[in-house]
């Protein structure tokens, strides 16, 4: 995978799993609630700096971009 196809992406960590990340990007619903995205632990790393790195293909087919 190339440098050019990676996108960082700004958020929080709210829940970890084995294999998966929820995090929040600052998205509420219609009741003021957090809307969390499940991503892959396979797939994303976590920076540690309120960042993720990901595939640009799995921020665009989560709504992140």
């Amino acid at each position: 995978m190339s440098a050019k196809s990676l996108v960082d992406i700004t958020c929080e960590v709210r829940k970890e799993t084995d294999k998966g990340l929820a995090i929040w990007d600052g998205e509420e619903d219609k009741d003021g609630k957090e809307v969390w995205t499940w991503l892959p632990k396979s797939e994303v790393e976590d920076n540690g700096d309120g960042t993720v790195t990901m595939p640009e293909w799995l921020a665009k087919t989560k709504g992140l971009i």
